[in-house]
């Protein structure tokens, strides 16, 4: 079976549904034909989760909001890419696990660019400054989410990867910039010219 959606974790997830899909047929005594089912995870697709905007430098959107869900995002990450440098923009609510989110960042992101989502409950980005203190990682405040995607996108290497991240309010607000930018052409086919690892 194909799935048009990337990472592991979305594999285990189709599994998932597909086999309640598949149950919930059984007891209904409704038909459903393997041609469908193949058209249907192949069709499938989930904003901000995984999500390729664009290449040459690749930016992936992925809503990750708690620890489990981004060591599943760092996961994918390494093994589907090769990349040389990754940048994280990075902003975060205030009653999310700020400190083992960051954590996790870290074990795959080269920089950081910190930002405040537009949205009361938006951690200090100053404040998550602090934490990344402890881990010796290259980091930075650009509160605003479009000048932290235009700095990004600028110092990031035509084959790195600039992952937007850690709250489904930060990546909103970067998708929104991101389809509107003068210059950006979002990617009808996203997986084109990227560096994907076989």
């Amino acid at each position: 079976l194909e799935l048009s959606l990337l990472g592991d974790f979305q594999a285990s997830n189709a599994a998932l549904a597909l086999s309640a899909c598949l149950h919930h047929a059984l007891k209904t005594g409704k038909v459903i034909s393997e041609k469908s089912i193949r058209k249907g995870l192949k069709s499938t697709s989930w904003a901000g989760r995984m999500e390729v905007i664009s290449s040459h430098p690749t930016v992936l959107l992925d809503i990750a909001h708690n620890p489990a869900a981004v060591k599943e995002m760092a996961k994918s990450v390494q093994k589907l890419f090769s990349y040389t440098k990754l940048i994280v923009i990075c902003g975060i609510m205030k009653d999310k696990q700020s400190d083992e989110i960051l954590k996790e960042l870290t074990n795959f992101a080269d920089h950081f660019i910190l930002v405040r989502p537009n949205k009361e409950r938006s951690e200090n980005p100053a404040r998550l400054k602090e934490i990344l203190k402890n881990y010796n990682v290259s980091c930075e405040v650009i509160e605003n989410i479009p000048k932290a995607i235009i700095k990004a996108k600028k110092n990031a290497l035509p084959n790195g990867i600039v992952c937007i991240t850690g709250s489904i309010f930060t990546v909103g607000e970067a998708k929104q910039y991101l389809i509107n930018e003068p210059d950006n052409k979002i990617n009808s086919s996203p997986f084109t010219g990227l560096h994907l690892n076989g």
